[in-house]
Formats: structure tokens, C-alpha cells, sequence
């Protein structure tokens, strides 16, 4: 997701959530893949004024859509909105950034065939360019397993009105994958916004509420560990692997 994750700290804690949250049964074990991209965008510098232009282009206003901890959160951390609304923007805008994560990823499908996909915020719009691109259709092999698999996005600024009118060309469409489940956090304020797609049957929204302090209601670990998404995602799914 957004934010300077070259540490590698939140590996730890997405495996506890997964690994806390996915009912599995007897010796069944969940395994975890983890794909990153900070180093793609580490040498990219923003100037305020282009930081300045992103948030003016995600929220129209400037600052307005992080709501309650506006101008807390703008103060006190530059850098948290050099890798939020700064690379958000520099991402749908630039080609050469989304051919790279987008090899990235459809790289480590083809490695691992997952099951599931969990992308969260920029991420999710990563997995979305990647999985509806012609390049998702390479190989025989890629395309088997993109067709299999399900995509959870968390925390995603897929349904911002500036991605979509700037990656999608104005419409979201079904992906061609087994199932996309998308986790919507009313509180979350970095630039989320719900997905509607109602002509297609591979697509649920589940509502996933919380309230947290100083995170802006962001952290992929609450999205995945929430009782909406255990009930309505995680569950069916294990038992769905079970028949299998």
C-alpha cells in the first residue's frame, strides 16, 4: 500500500492478521507472498508543488478529503504525503511506473499462482491495471492463473472520481478473474471512495467500519482482520478450497 514500506515491517504484521483471520482447518496452513514496490518510486522526488497538485487532483479542494485529522496530518508528516497523495498521482500518470509494477506483479502470479490477492491502496490500483491489462494475457500459463485467482482490495482509491477518469478512461470494468472483493471503510480517509459495479456477477463490496487512532483509518491489518471480511471473504473461501 501507500507509504515508505522499505523496512519491511509490515510484513510481520499483515502474516499475523492473515494468519489470525483465515479459518483454517486441521493442517491446512495459509502461505504468504509478499510482492513490494517502494523501490521502484525511492529516487522519484516531489516538490511541494507537485505534492500540492496531487491533493488538489485527489480532493478537489486541496485538503478537504482526510477529513477530521486534515491539517494534523499534513503539518506533522510531509513525507507520509510524499508516498500517499504524491505517488498516488505520480503512478496514474506516468506509464513507464505502471508498465514496471505492473511486470512486477504479473511476474510473481505467474511464480506462485496464488489464490488470493490482497492489495491495499495503491496496491489495489496496481492489481487492477495489472489484472485488466492485455499483458495479464501473455502466456497460456499467466492467463490460467490470473483466471483463478481471487483479488481482495483494502483500503483503495480505485472508486476515487480522479483514478477513474485518469486510469480507467472514465469506467470500471468486471476483471477476469475468479472474484474481486472489495473491503469499504467509511472512516478511511486517504482517499477512498466505494465501488459500485452492478453489472457484474464476479464483484462484492463488503462494508469493513473502523475507527482507529492516528492512522488514519488505513491499516491493511484492521481491513483484513475485520469480522465483515473474515465473515464475508476469508470464511467462504477456505471452504470454498476445501471442495475443491
Amino acid at each position: 500500500g501507500l507509504g515508505d514500506h522499505r523496512d519491511g515491517t509490515w510484513i510481520p504484521r499483515w502474516t499475523d492478521a492473515i494468519n489470525a483471520s483465515f479459518p483454517v482447518v486441521g493442517n491446512d496452513v495459509v502461505e504468504c507472498q509478499y510482492v513490494s514496490y517502494d523501490d521502484i518510486f525511492e529516487d522519484t522526488e516531489l516538490s511541494g508543488f507537485e505534492i500540492a497538485g496531487a491533493l488538489w487532483k485527489l480532493t478537489k479542494s486541496g485538503i478537504g478529503s482526510l477529513g477530521r485529522r486534515d491539517r494534523g496530518v499534513f503539518d506533522k508528516a510531509t513525507k507520509w504525503v510524499r508516498w500517499s497523495a504524491g505517488y498516488v498521482v505520480a503512478w496514474v500518470e506516468d506509464d513507464g511506473f505502471q508498465e514496471k509494477t505492473r511486470k512486477r506483479l504479473l511476474d510473481a502470479i505467474a511464480a506462485h499462482k496464488p489464490d488470493v490477492i490482497i492489495a491495499h491502496s495503491l496496491g489495489s490500483l496496481i492489481a487492477y491495471n495489472a489484472l485488466s491489462h492485455p499483458d495479464a494475457l501473455d502466456s497460456a500459463a499467466l492467463k490460467s492463473a490470473v483466471r483463478k485467482t481471487t483479488l481482495v482490495t483494502i483500503g483503495s482509491q480505485i472508486g476515487n472520481p480522479y483514478v477513474i477518469g485518469n486510469l480507467t478512461m472514465g469506467r470500471l470494468e468486471a476483471l477476469p478473474i475468479a472474484f474481486w472483493h472489495h473491503c469499504f471503510n467509511k472512516h478511511d480517509s486517504v482517499f477512498t471512495k466505494p465501488i459500485s459495479l452492478a453489472n457484474a456477477d464476479n464483484f462484492l463490496q463488503t462494508d469493513t467500519p473502523f475507527d482507529i487512532e492516528g492512522a488514519a483509518d488505513h491499516a491493511a491489518d484492521c481491513y483484513i482482520s475485520h469480522p465483515a471480511a473474515i465473515d464475508n471473504i476469508w470464511l467462504p473461501l477456505c471452504q470454498e478450497k476445501k471442495t475443491e
